[in-house]
């Protein structure tokens, strides 16, 4: 091996090094192969987790904004990782086909699904890792609470996590069953990775939201719980999210009302059932049997919503219950017997009755025979026709509405009504998980209007339709959000438009009614604290009112009243709640943070197709590029490379949009297993490594350090008031690069990413390096760096001190609330709390730091034209190069371009960043002296000048951009200033009008870099008359 193949050896050591740091142990790359691309406010979500070990959060962001493409995200970059192994979600049972299906289709992701206790038992991930979906009632299910803690899990994620719930009874908590076994699995394990999901992170109960958050941190108290929720919690409304544009995310949406008004003859009917409504919330709130009063309001609530929703559905109702009211008739069964323990909802709306005797269940049965005749004479639905007409002046549009009802009774009637009006497809909570696939693609593809029961409202993504119609009204607005939010999410290109159906002569539909007009009037004034309103309104308040209102039924305007005077009091009640939330900072949402990583250090597509392909190369096995499309190429792995054979890749590319485009394209990304076993292949037996390479700004000295922080063991987790601590180090790690400028003398430290702006040509350097890292300078800069990392630290381990003793003092002050005569508990929480500051105040915090690499640093063509590298020399050779960038600076001046200086972001590939009137231009200058000199082009370089590559170069201008007009044009412009002809040629679009050159092999050197002798480039330029100017 000659001594340059050596020297590019070395450097793809130092590139292994920085390339592991960053995208293994830092969140500078989420870059994992998907179908999705991903949004700033996703990246922003999963750069941060990725930043914690262990990962605990609160993702509690809107409805529609990919809390579950989130998920798919994080996933695989723990697994690429290596973070990961085993990974649980847990969920509704309604979600389990549809979490399935996300992560198989968006990110190749099997996940197996887990329903029953007896799958829960056979599961045993210690000896088959994997990824599992688990039914959240299994929570509340001992044996497969049990089951779960048996294997060793590195990620839980529990989604719909508002559904863990505790209720404060007196001074007690009672945990709910699935609570109760989330918590045992949760906090099994000090160091697991845990993501709770909820778009209704606060059911406006305090102690439960604090208990919430426990399953995520264990020591949040209600002294703390800002200062943790701003540690764990993101959250983010669907109005403030934004694309890589800075434009809305999702379009606005407008709500508006349909207003049925019956016919005489179904007014008649429905004042006659409501009548037998009141009866039953009567005699509820009569009764002082808790269970029975229970099942009279029971049954009273479902006619009335199912009369509300559509009269199939009321007359379905009443035909079941008064056939079930008849067996018990002639079985001569006791009326009075239906109240026993244990009957379902379905048997108790059906079964229970008021009647006490035979006598008067006949009599009822004979009231019911009524209502369902005079029921079944009617001839007009008018909500009906008033909806059917909404949905035709829609689908004449052009547009894809939704119905969504409650009830299928309802679903199966409106289908029946307008399958031969409009293109209807149906989906409901009856139907396989295929056959609701079928039904949501059928819609998508060619149907014009879906009717769909809540489940509708549960996992579809249906932006494809702008249009929602609620046929009937669930008595949460929460749940009117959720089903909007099928459609008002991202994706969606239109304004929503969503109509609510109120039939003016129902008692719970005018309560509604009046409940949406005054949540919409106070919207404005409460801002983002409305958007918790839903929440904490609850289904129990509004029960409430509709059966206090359907009770009285005074004259319409004293009713009207009431209902007025009862929502206010309720808003009020749940302002104060909403006002309380918000002052926990429940809107949250990272926007300080740039969802880029550093763009001066982040690991790009180009610098990893660098790194395979020149490593292959170096290794005897370069990359065969495909002929039809020279993105993709066909990999095999060089010899000594573990696992060889699964690491053999066709149709590679390290192109994300191409494989997006491009089928059967396997993606190569920072991570994948192929960059990792040549990372490893390349790791060196011994360091420092050390090599030559040129650059085109200094001669000196590069030198890349690894500088490491960590603390004696801390308290991080565990029940501190039980005495209970897991304790573990906490430590920081950081990769710096150092530059020695030999020609001024001065020291600073650069981006590691300047690596990549180097081209190594010699395999030695001397041991000088070794002097140069024991400069003072050089020290004081690596001492920064150590006591940057001490105070990080240091701040982590003050902030974990402070949530530990919180727990203590917390329960230090609830006995001596309770005035209690427990003086021996009260002595071990002191002590407790002692040993706990003693463990934290006694923890050092070390620092060291390593020498990896010593790189000597010569300008670009030097090491050609002589082999004396005084410094002398060397600094005229560098004041050449900056003589004709100033030229090209002055003379872009004076055409009355603002110009912005580009040479200190080294991995940019270009100097100046020209803004004119009509044009911005992209410039890199090359300075010759006479005839012998030549051109060098570095891969960054060639990079940027790539047509293709808009995105590489707007991450150094976009910023720099703001405040111009965004519809100019832009190109790239290859100045070359001639110092001897005292001449600046000006190629345009040199990717394309320099193509014979740049991509020549007898052009092209080792990592790609381009060197073209003066001479040939000038017999080109002249002869293609390419624009000059004098200077």
């Amino acid at each position: 091996m000659n001594r340059e193949s050596e020297a590019l050896l070395n450097y793809l050591r130092v590139e292994a090094i920085r390339l592991h740091h960053f995208a293994f142990e830092e969140a500078c790359t989420t870059s994992v192969p998907s179908k999705v691309d991903p949004l700033p406010h996703q990246l922003i979500a999963v750069q941060n987790m990725l930043r914690h070990d262990p990962i605990r959060f609160l993702v509690a962001d809107d409805v529609g904004l990919g809390k579950t493409i989130m998920m798919g995200m994080l996933i695989k970059e723990l697994k690429s990782r290596e973070r990961a192994n085993n990974v649980l979600v847990i969920c509704p049972k309604s979600l389990l086909f549809q979490w399935q299906r996300e992560m198989k289709e968006k990110f190749n992701l099997d996940f197996k699904i887990i329903s029953s206790t007896k799958e829960a038992s056979d599961l045993s991930p210690n000896q088959h890792p994997g990824n599992f979906i688990l039914s959240m009632g299994l929570l509340g299910k001992k044996k497969a609470v049990e089951s779960l803690l048996k294997g060793k899990w590195d990620l839980i994620i529990i989604d719909e996590a508002h559904n863990l719930t505790v209720r404060e009874e007196r001074e007690k908590i009672s945990r709910t069953k699935r609570y109760a076994g989330a918590e045992r699995l949760l906090l099994s394990d000090p160091f697991l990775n845990i993501v709770l999901l909820t778009a209704t992170p606060h059911h406006g109960k305090t102690k439960d939201f604090i208990h919430r958050l426990r399953l995520i941190d264990p020591f949040v108290t209600e002294s703390n719980v800002n200062v943790v929720l701003n540690e764990i919690m993101i959250r983010r409304l669907r109005e403030e999210v934004r694309d890589f544009n800075d434009n809305r995310l999702i379009p606005d949406r407008e709500s508006k009302i349909i207003k049925v008004t019956l016919s005489d003859q179904e007014r008649n009917f429905f004042d006659k059932v409501n009548e037998y409504i009141r009866d039953y919330y009567m005699a509820s709130m009569r009764e002082s049997d808790r269970r029975k009063s229970k099942a009279y309001a029971l049954v009273a609530m479902v006619i009335q919503k199912r009369a509300s929703s559509s009269l199939n559905s009321l007359l379905q109702t009443l035909k079941k219950r008064r056939n079930k009211l008849g067996e018990i008739v002639n079985k001569g069964q006791n009326p009075s017997d239906q109240h026993q323990k244990g009957i379902d909802e379905r048997r108790i709306v059906q079964e229970v009755t008021l009647s006490r005797n035979k006598e008067e269940l006949s009599r009822e049965i004979s009231r019911l025979d009524d209502l369902i005749d005079e029921g079944g004479r009617i001839a007009k639905d008018s909500k009906l026709e008033k909806v059917e007409k909404v949905i035709e002046e829609h689908v004449s549009r052009g547009d894809k509405v939704i119905v969504f009802t409650e009830f299928r009774d309802t679903l199966f009637y409106l289908n029946e009504r307008w399958k031969d009006k409009f293109r209807v497809s149906i989906v409901h909570g009856k139907m396989g998980v295929e056959e609701r696939k079928r039904a949501e693609t059928d819609f998508i593809e060619g149907k014009d209007v879906l009717i769909a029961t809540n489940v509708a409202s549960e996992g579809l993504n249906l932006q494809v339709a702008n249009v929602v119609i609620n046929y009937d009204l669930p008595w949460n607005p929460t749940r009117l959000d959720q089903r909007i939010g099928r459609v008002h999410r991202y994706g969606q290109k239109k304004k929503v438009l969503t109509y609510n159906v109120y039939t003016e002569e129902t008692i719970d539909s005018h309560v509604l009614e009046i409940l949406m007009n005054k949540l919409d009037i106070i919207k404005d004034t409460l801002g983002k604290v409305y958007d918790y309103l839903g929440v904490a309104v609850s289904d129990k308040d509004i029960e409430k009112v509709i059966r206090e209102t359907t009770v009285k039924n005074p004259d319409e305007t004293f009713r009207n009243q009431e209902i007025e005077k009862k929502i206010d009091s309720l808003l009020r009640k749940a302002e104060r709640t909403a006002k309380e939330w918000n002052e926990y900072n429940l809107s949250y949402s990272f926007s300080n943070l740039d969802p880029s990583c550093d763009e001066k250090e982040e690991v790009t597509e180009e610098e990893v197709e660098m790194f395979v392909t020149e490593t292959l190369k170096a290794y005897g096995v370069p990359p065969i590029r495909s002929r039809i499309n020279p993105l993709l190429y066909d990999i095999r792995p060089p010899k000594g490379v573990k696992d060889a054979e699964n690491l053999i890749v066709s149709n590679a590319s390290f192109r994300f949009d191409e494989c997006k485009r491009v089928k059967e394209c396997n993606y190569i990304y920072p991570t994948h297993p192929l960059v990792r076993a040549l990372i490893d292949l390349l790791k060196p037996s011994s360091y420092p490594i050390s090599f030559t390479a040129e650059n085109k700004r200094f001669m000196g000295w590069l030198l890349l350090f690894e500088v490491k922080g960590e603390s004696d063991e801390v308290p991080v987790n565990g029940r501190v008031t039980e005495g209970m601590f897991y304790k573990k180090k906490l430590e920081k790690e950081k990769l710096i690069a150092i530059l020695y400028d030999e020609v001024n003398k001065k020291v600073k430290r650069v981006e590691t990413s300047f690596i990549n702006s180097l081209t190594a040509v010699i395999d030695e350097c001397g041991s000088e390096f070794l002097v140069i890292a024991d400069e003072p300078e050089v020290k004081k800069k690596i001492r920064e760096v150590e006591e940057q990392i001490k105070t990080e630290i240091e701040y982590r381990k003050n902030q974990i001190f402070q949530e530990v003793t919180d727990v203590i003092d917390q329960e230090i002050a609830n006995i001596e609330k309770r005035r209690s005569s427990m003086t021996d508990n009260l002595d071990e929480l002191f002590s407790r709390k002692s040993t706990v500051a003693d463990l934290f105040n006694y923890a050092q915090i070390y620092t060291d730091s390593k020498l990896i690499a010593g790189i000597r640093l010569l300008p670009e063509g030097f090491s050609d034209i002589t082999g004396n590298a005084d410094v002398n020399s060397m600094k005229e050779f560098l004041n050449q190069g900056s003589e004709g960038e100033e030229i090209v600076n002055r003379l872009e001046q004076n055409k009355g371009c603002d110009v912005i200086d580009m040479r200190d972001v080294f991995t940019a590939g270009f100097d100046f960043l020209s803004i004119c009137n009509d044009e911005v231009k992209y410039i890199e200058v090359k300075t010759v002296q006479g005839n012998w000199s030549k051109i060098n082009i570095t891969p960054v370089e060639l990079m940027a000048m790539d047509p293709n590559n808009r995105t590489y170069r707007g991450r150094f201008t976009k910023a720099k951009l703001h405040g111009y007009g965004g519809d100019m044009r832009e190109h790239f412009y290859l100045y070359i200033a001639d110092l001897a002809s005292k001449k600046v040629w000006e190629v345009k679009n040199p990717a394309a009008s320099l193509r014979e050159f740049l991509y020549q092999q007898k052009y092209m050197k080792t990592q790609r870099k381009v060197e073209i002798p003066y001479t040939d480039l000038l017999k080109y330029l002249q002869s293609n008359h390419v624009t000059s100017e004098s200077f």
